[in-house]
């Protein structure tokens, strides 16, 4: 079992979205370093706190590139109301990042698919994208609420991914861990900045 080879605890990552936020681009962006493993979504919840580790081997099984001995967390993009248990949440190893984007781009993006299967194409209609919608967010916030702790949460925006990556690479290497922040690639000098997430 390579966890058991670990010198330190294994970290979790999730990033939490609406669909069409962003949220594969920010994947594909945080798996681009050697820390991070996994990218896309596993489509499962969390209801006990052994599904971590189902998520450590399910991502070593998947992303070859990851080394889950060396690696420092293993991830999922997670953009429907799947349960997540106060175990999981509360649990001191969990990152998670809240990626939002203005809902009229989001909405005009999910509109403009193209062939994609029945269970998104029903999304193109703008009155059940905002029922999606408004369920979404009231779940992130909720979840935002149950981690309860400023250090294990972050909030970004689509606009501030495209518009500012320097800075968002910066916000992101300082809130998932200094210590190996040499592991995040950066794009611009200064003092960085994280932000906690404001769901309201």
């Amino acid at each position: 079992m390579q966890l058991s080879r670990r010198k330190s605890p294994l970290r979790y990552l999730f990033v939490l979205s609406p669909m069409r936020s962003g949220s594969s681009l920010l994947s594909h962006i945080l798996a681009s370093t050697p820390a991070v493993g996994g990218c896309g979504e596993h489509h499962v919840g969390y209801e006990k706190e052994f599904d971590l580790n189902t998520l450590a081997y399910r991502v070593s099984h998947n992303d070859l590139t990851f080394n889950l001995v060396r690696g420092q967390y293993v991830m999922d993009k997670l953009v429907w109301n799947y349960p997540i248990c106060d175990q999981v949440l509360k649990n001191q190893n969990l990152y998670c990042i809240f990626l939002m984007r203005d809902p009229e781009m989001m909405s005009n993006s999910a509109a403009g698919l193209g062939d994609v299967s029945a269970t998104h194409r029903k999304y193109q209609n703008p009155y059940v994208w905002m029922d999606y919608y408004r369920h979404r967010m009231n779940e992130l916030k909720l979840l935002a609420l149950r981690i309860n702790d400023r250090a294990r949460r972050l909030l970004l925006t689509y606009e501030e991914l495209i518009g500012d990556a320097g800075r968002v690479l910066d916000c992101m290497q300082q809130f998932l861990d200094a210590e190996h922040r040499q592991q995040f690639p950066s794009r611009r000098s200064g003092p960085s900045r994280s932000r906690e997430t404001e769901l309201s």
